[in-house]
C-alpha cells in the first residue's frame, strides 16, 4: 500500500479552513487530537513496541466540521497513526480518511448520518483516539482492537434518538446498516484486510436517574469476506455488547463484555477499568483487560480445537497540565497469544509474558 512521506494532506487543509475560520467564517468548525508516546517492553515484541523502546507510537486527527444550516452539517476527520513496528501498520496509509458524513437533524431528538459515521458501539468506539479523555494510552486492546476485529466507522448510515427526554429515566436509541474494513490477525505476523458486508445493528444507552450513571446494549449481524477466505466463500458475525458507565466527580468505574461469534468459533473480550482523582490535577487508573478465543476446525483432512486466553493488567497515572494537555505513565502485565515476534501457536503452545511500559503526552484542541 502506497504510504505518504508526511501528513501533508492534513496540514494544508488546516491551514486553509483555519484560515477561512479566523476570518470569522463562523459556520466552519476545527478540533484535533495529538498524543505521543514513548513504549519499551521486558523482551519480547507486543503491540508494536520492541524491547529497546520506540517513540514512532502516535495518533493524530484533525476533525473539520461545515454548518450547512440550522439543522444540517458536513464532517470530515483525517487521521495519522504510527504503531512502532506493528505489522497492522503496513496495513495503513501514512494519512487516512477516518469520517466523511452529512449530519441532518430531523427533530430536537431524532437525527440521521450518512457516509463514513461513527460507528455507535461501546462506551469508547466514536473516541479511540482522544487521549485528553482516555485513562491509557489506548482503549482497552482486546475489547476494541486496533483495527482488528471491531471498527471504528461504518460506510453506510446511522439513525439516533432521544427518546424520554423529560424522564429520570431515558433512552438514547441508534441504528445502523451499512459495511466496513476490518483487519484480520490469526496470525499477528501477518495481519490481512477483509471487509464486512450487511452490518446491521444498533445501541440502546438507558440513563438513570443517578447523575454519570447509564447502562449500555449493543448487538450487529453482518457478513466477512476477502482476509484468508478462499474466494467467494462468506463467514457470518453476531456481536453482543454489554456495556455499564458510572462516572461521577471523585472516581468512574467503566466495564463491558462482548460475545463475537463466527461461523467456527467466538471472541469473548471483556474488560473493568477503576479510576480516581488522587488531586484535581491527579488521576489513578487501573484495569483489567480479558480476551478469550476458541476455534473448532473440522476439514476433511484437518480438524483441531482452541480454547485461549488473553489478559492484560494495568495500573497508570495521569496528570493533567490544563484541560487540553494531559500526562501519562501506565505499566502493562500481559499474558497472552497476540506477541508480534515469533507467535505461540494457540492450539498447541502456552501463553507468553510479556511487560510493557508507556508513556505519553496528549493535546487537543
Amino acid at each position: 500500500m502506497k504510504r505518504t512521506s508526511t501528513p501533508i494532506l492534513i496540514t494544508v487543509l488546516s491551514m486553509t479552513l483555519l484560515s477561512g475560520y479566523a476570518k470569522g467564517q463562523s459556520k466552519i468548525h476545527v478540533h484535533g487530537h495529538l498524543t505521543q508516546a514513548y513504549a519499551f517492553t521486558d523482551g519480547r515484541q507486543v503491540l508494536g513496541i520492541p524491547d529497546k523502546g520506540t517513540t514512532d507510537y502516535r495518533t493524530l486527527a484533525l476533525q473539520f466540521g461545515y454548518a450547512l444550516n440550522d439543522n444540517s452539517k458536513l464532517v470530515i476527520q483525517f487521521s495519522h497513526r504510527r504503531m512502532g513496528l506493528s505489522p497492522v501498520a503496513t496495513l495503513e496509509d501514512e494519512v487516512k480518511l477516518d469520517w466523511a458524513f452529512a449530519e441532518y437533524r430531523f427533530t430536537e431528538t431524532i437525527s440521521g448520518k450518512i457516509g463514513k459515521v461513527q460507528l455507535p458501539v461501546g462506551i469508547y468506539n466514536e473516541v479511540r483516539d482522544v487521549g485528553t479523555i482516555l485513562p491509557f494510552y489506548r482503549i482497552p486492546f482486546y475489547t476494541y482492537g486496533e483495527g482488528i476485529w471491531s471498527s471504528e466507522t461504518v460506510d453506510g448510515i446511522v439513525l439516533s434518538a432521544y427518546i424520554l427526554q423529560d424522564s429520570p429515566w431515558n433512552l438514547d436509541i441508534s441504528v445502523f446498516y451499512g459495511g466496513w474494513d476490518l483487519v484480520e490477525a490469526n496470525d499477528p505476523t501477518t495481519p490481512v484486510m477483509a471487509r464486512v458486508e450487511d452490518g446491521a445493528g444498533g445501541q440502546l444507552w438507558l440513563n438513570t436517574p443517578v447523575d454519570g450513571l447509564r447502562v449500555g446494549l449493543a448487538g450487529h449481524r453482518a457478513t466477512l469476506s476477502g482476509g484468508n477466505r478462499v474466494a467467494g466463500k462468506r463467514d457470518h458475525l453476531t456481536t453482543w455488547t454489554a456495556s455499564l458507565d458510572a462516572s461521577f466527580e471523585r472516581f468512574t468505574f467503566q466495564a463491558e463484555y462482548i460475545d463475537l461469534r463466527f461461523d467456527i468459533g467466538s471472541w469473548k473480550p471483556s474488560y473493568a477499568h477503576l479510576g480516581y482523582n488522587i488531586t484535581e490535577k491527579l488521576r489513578a487508573n487501573a484495569q483489567i483487560d480479558l480476551g478469550r478465543i476458541k476455534f473448532e476446525i473440522n476439514e476433511p483432512f484437518f480438524s483441531a480445537s482452541a480454547d485461549a486466553n488473553n489478559k492484560d493488567y494495568a495500573i497508570g497515572f495521569n496528570y493533567r497540565l490544563s484541560s487540553n494537555l494531559v500526562l501519562k505513565a501506565e505499566h502493562h502485565w500481559m499474558k497472552g497469544y497476540l506477541i508480534d515476534d515469533n507467535p505461540p501457536n494457540v492450539f498447541t503452545d502456552d501463553p507468553v509474558k510479556v511487560q510493557y511500559t508507556i508513556i505519553s503526552a496528549s493535546a487537543s484542541f
